[in-house]
């Protein structure tokens, strides 16, 4: 069995500790993240991605965040300011409420046009609360330390329920953002 540097080992603890998430036992999960990291097509694409990133070239992985921040950085010194953000909200009561959500009953406009986004955009989902009657959304909360941006909507939706569950006082939602080099784009579900 072919021995992988210290590297390896904490590419194989991160892996677990988000395979952790979605299944039942950190045994399984850490056993999922080793096979994950020895598998050969795994290790080449691995491979091409360092010798990227050592080239100083972009890896083509949309998720890469250094990617990305390095296009960021790049196109902030050339052109100014590079991000932009647009947010489509989703209480009955929000000025900027559209379509017919399923958090309130009321059917305003139509729904937005569908935003078509560049292969390299990067999507995550962000858990918001306010307190009922409140008009403004804030991100977190103050009496959990836990994590409220999500790179899988199945995740961020889990959440969503047991935030709900936990903290009945709150009103929470899903903000879907998508970051491109050229602007960041945010979507309430």
């Amino acid at each position: 069995m072919p021995s992988y540097p210290p590297a390896d080992d904490r590419l194989k603890h991160l892996l677990a500790q988000e395979i952790n998430l979605s299944v039942d036992t950190w045994k399984l999960a850490f056993w999922i993240a080793d096979g994950i990291v020895k598998s050969p097509e795994i290790r080449a694409e691995l491979d091409r991605i360092a010798a990227a990133h050592r080239q100083g070239q972009p890896c083509g992985d949309r998720h890469c965040k250094g990617c990305f921040d390095a296009q960021l950085a790049t196109a902030s010194v050339a052109d100014g300011p590079a991000v932009e953000t647009h947010v489509v909200a989703d209480g009955s009561d929000d000025p900027e409420h559209v379509g017919d959500c399923p958090g309130c009953n009321v059917a305003t406009a139509a729904r937005p046009v569908e935003v078509v986004l560049p292969p390299t955009a990067r999507l995550s989902y962000r858990l918001e609360h306010r307190s009922k009657g409140e008009i403004t959304w804030r991100q977190g909360h103050p009496l959990t330390g836990l994590r409220w941006t999500y790179a899988d909507r199945e995740r961020a939706d889990q959440r969503l329920v047991e935030m709900r569950a936990l903290y009945p006082q709150y009103e929470y939602r899903v903000v879907t953002i998508a970051t491109t080099v050229a602007e960041t784009v945010e979507e309430t579900h």
